[in-house]
């Protein structure tokens, strides 16, 4: 099954769509995830971050999962999150970034970091990025687990 088909085939049996419509909306969702692909990298608000990630559920689609909210408290007021430092790093010898949110909760006065691994492919000498990886990372910056992908 095609990585689109999958798409179509998770959001039609999430949420009970046409296939047409299952279509049009994976269409607008890919537009979009383009559009904040191409200014990502660019800022330090929480902005920056994709809305939701997905996690794959075996054999029964994607789970989406919000991104922009409290791995603590999960408060999802964006108002209240504040990106206090990111930092990007490119891994030598292979060909991934790594780009680190380090991120405050003005409710429950916790801090954490969104860890975002790109992998890139290089064909005919250009290199695009094939997928990203994201993880939450406690206060040292100990790995507390993969969150999806996107």
């Amino acid at each position: 099954m095609k990585s689109s088909s999958l798409q179509v085939w998770a959001s039609r049996s999430h949420l009970n769509l046409s296939r047409t419509n299952a279509e049009t909306l994976v269409t607008v969702s890919m537009c979009r995830l383009q559009e904040w692909k191409s200014s990502w990298m660019k800022g330090d608000s929480i902005e920056d971050l994709p809305d939701q990630i997905y996690a794959p559920l075996g054999t029964r689609g994607l789970q989406p999962i919000k991104l922009k909210q409290c791995f603590r408290c999960s408060n999802q007021n964006i108002e209240e999150l504040q990106v206090i430092g990111k930092k990007i790093e490119a891994v030598q010898g292979k060909d991934q970034e790594i780009a680190d949110y380090k991120i405050t909760c003005k409710k429950c006065n916790s801090t954490f970091t969104i860890r975002l691994r790109n992998l890139y492919v290089v064909e005919k000498g250009q290199k695009r990025r094939s997928i990203t990886f994201v993880s939450i990372l406690d206060e040292e910056g100990r790995d507390e687990g993969w969150l999806g992908s996107f």
